[in-house]
């Protein structure tokens, strides 16, 4: 199999795992709640810090149903309470025994590290400190989160810096248009996708422009009322647009945030799910519909509710 070296991001969080353990556990004992185990099914442990009930005033019966709303952000959409609780185990579990067991297990035997599931998953859960590059106003903090996970909120470099922006492009974007970009996202039927979007766009009468990108989106013929660009920065091009239709990757639904746009999302796979139902949860939006349902007929009352938003 294959074995991690040196500087990989397994070694690195191996590394992290050792002086945690022998140097600075016992003082981080002392600064954190102490945590409890709570048995589960397969044999892991959820660490729930002693204060997390009194974090917030809501009943054990409705913690219980807000925490079953959502399975883990990779595993898309949810599929009821049972599921989506084992989404986190599976995940966790996956995480572990693939990328830290399986490629760094030779270089933790050799460097005398006791590693096991459950010994990771106590130190994943509890002393490796978690960073949340996510805005509070898309997703809330959940009050149960342990201290060590900090949300710091969204942050992108100045891609625009040495943009020298295209003259038609911008005479285009003062009409106002809407962002329609699926990112590096592909399916099957690209130029259907091209022509239901340009197609619903001349019906509400709005100009639209369509970001190729990775080639999910074609067009055979360019109309007057449609622009087709390969690669924009957003935080020079969203400054110019009424609203965005996207995939729903977080880059990108935080960009959107960012300038207050309202966005459409339509997603493709994985955490893009997750972000569809937060722009809808906090009114940001309409609701989204996955890839394989895009057409005309979708996309006609989703621009005209994001231009009323707008």
């Amino acid at each position: 199999g294959k074995k991690a070296k040196r500087g990989s991001t397994v070694t690195i969080a191996l590394e992290w795992y050792f002086a945690a353990g022998q140097d600075a556990g016992a003082a981080q004992e002392k600064e954190r709640v102490k945590p409890k185990p709570v048995p589960m099914d397969d044999g892991l442990s959820e660490i729930v810090p002693d204060d997390a009930e009194d974090a917030k005033k809501e009943t054990e019966e409705e913690k219980a149903a807000r925490l079953a709303e959502e399975p883990h952000i990779g595993f898309g959409t949810p599929r009821g309470a049972w599921w989506n609780r084992l989404t986190y185990r599976l995940a966790n579990r996956v995480m572990i025994r693939k990328n830290i067991l399986d490629y760094g297990g030779d270089l933790a035997r050799e460097w005398g590290m006791p590693l096991d599931q459950q010994t990771l998953s106590s130190f994943f859960l509890t002393l490796l400190p978690i960073e949340v590059a996510t805005e509070p106003a898309l997703f809330p903090r959940p009050a149960e989160w342990p201290p060590h996970v900090r949300m710091t909120g969204f942050r992108e470099r100045d891609k625009a810096r040495h943009l020298i922006p295209d003259p038609a492009l911008e005479d285009f974007l003062k009409a106002k248009p809407i962002y329609v970009g699926f990112g590096s996202m592909i399916n099957g039927r690209p130029r259907e996708v091209g022509q239901a979007i340009v197609d619903a766009a001349e019906a509400v009468g709005v100009p639209v422009v369509l970001n190729a990108s990775w080639g999910g989106i074609e067009l055979e013929d360019v109309p007057p009322h449609a622009f087709l660009v390969d690669d924009v920065p957003f935080d020079w091009l969203f400054a110019r647009v009424r609203a965005v239709v996207h995939h729903g990757g977080s880059g990108t639904t935080h960009s959107a945030l960012r300038f207050g746009l309202p966005q459409l999302i339509v997603p493709h796979i994985a955490d893009q799910h997750f972000w569809a139902r937060c722009i809808q949860r906090q009114d940001m939006g309409p609701q989204g519909f996955p890839i394989k349902d895009l057409d005309r007929g979708k996309l006609e009352p989703a621009f005209k509710a994001l231009l009323d938003m707008a």
